[in-house]
């Protein structure tokens, strides 16, 4: 059954009910992929809304709500109204309805940075291009919830998964390249690992 199916079903029934209960109802049929066990996508997403609002990357009228955190994963949601049910988004996915309206120039100034470089990577630019959006995102979040998510390899491989069939660790490396890539631009840099914990970026 396709998603579409699920939303003209559920839609009979609660024409009457706000977007944020239709993307729950949605929710329920479609899977979000992240690597944490208990679910933390909300909490990422509001964690990024949350550190580009204190940055000054977006207009105050962006703040990590409840509301904000639904209203983006809805959006993103209908974008794959026609796939099959139990398909995965990944978080770069997220980005675009994110931050389409109300990213400032200074956050702007920072991103263009790396997607400009992309031109320049003998790789697959496409990978290069979310593996950047990714980074920007995680990067920039506030120094407690780095702890929760860090911008390591391993974990923005993980929000970069599009297919669990596929073997992970040939993403990874790619996703490494990527990285090493932009170290050598100096677009990014590494940080020096913590206890039990990979370097970052």
């Amino acid at each position: 059954m396709r998603l579409r199916h699920i939303w003209r079903k559920q839609n009979k029934e609660t024409l009457r009910l706000s977007n944020l209960k239709l993307s729950l109802i949605l929710l329920q049929h479609l899977r979000i992929l992240f690597p944490m066990k208990f679910s933390p996508q909300p909490r990422l997403i509001k964690a990024v809304f949350d550190s580009f609002l204190s940055l000054g990357y977006v207009a105050r009228e962006v703040k990590g709500t409840e509301r904000s955190v639904i209203k983006v994963v809805h959006a993103t949601a209908k974008e794959h109204a026609n796939d099959e049910v139990g398909g995965y988004i990944t978080f770069d996915e997220l980005y675009n309805n994110m931050f389409s309206e109300g990213l400032q120039h200074s956050g702007h100034k920072i991103v263009d940075r790396g997607i400009s470089m992309v031109k320049n990577y003998d790789g697959d630019k496409k990978l290069a291009r979310r593996v950047v959006n990714v980074l920007f995102m995680v990067s920039n979040l506030s120094e407690s919830d780095k702890l929760l998510f860090p911008a390591t390899l391993d974990f923005i491989t993980s929000l970069l998964v599009e297919n669990v069939s596929a073997p992970r660790l040939t993403l990874k490396k790619e996703v490494e390249k990527v990285l090493d890539f932009l170290c050598e631009s100096n677009v990014i840099r590494r940080e020096q690992p913590k206890k039990n914990i990979e370097e970052t970026f």
